[in-house]
């Protein structure tokens, strides 16, 4: 079967704006890519499996985070009026990314590292109780002077 890498998938249409991964077990493999390749994409976003995931993020320059439980989805609203593209009326479920960018709630932007501390915390949580803490999370990221310039 013919593969590909991010370093390619780059190279042959250019770094995209947003990129969410789900490659089910293998995120670290899209996140070890990311690291090498010095062309961030103004937004990433991809589930997150240990506070690894969250430091080589901050390592490949993000700076500010948000942690998204996707269980919650449900309970999401889009923002309207729409603070990116066009608004469109849509009920989320945990099968989708949900919102990304700045549409995502602008006062739970954090700094990788808080948002580190944040995910460990709902960690130990869950592993206390999952029903205090259902769900899985990603993590959302960007640099800080992408927020500072966006629209809001």
């Amino acid at each position: 079967m013919p593969t590909t890498d991010l370093h390619q998938l780059f190279d042959q249409y250019g770094v995209p704006y947003y990129v969410k991964c789900d490659l089910e077990g293998a995120d670290e493999l899209f996140r070890d890519q990311l690291e090498r390749d010095n062309r961030r994409p103004t937004f990433v976003s991809l589930e997150v499996n240990s506070e690894i995931d969250i430091e080589v993020l901050g390592k490949a320059g993000y700076d500010r985070a948000q942690i998204v439980n996707q269980w919650m989805h449900p309970f999401t609203k889009a923002p309207h009026p729409p603070t990116e593209g066009s608004y469109f009326e849509r009920q989320f479920t945990g099968e989708m990314s949900g919102l990304f960018g700045l549409e995502l709630p602008r006062e739970k932007w954090r700094s990788v590292y808080e948002i580190r501390d944040v995910y460990l915390r709902w960690r130990e949580l869950k592993a206390r109780d999952e029903n205090l803490a259902p769900g899985w999370v990603d993590i959302h990221v960007c640099k800080a002077d992408t927020l500072n310039n966006g629209r809001r």
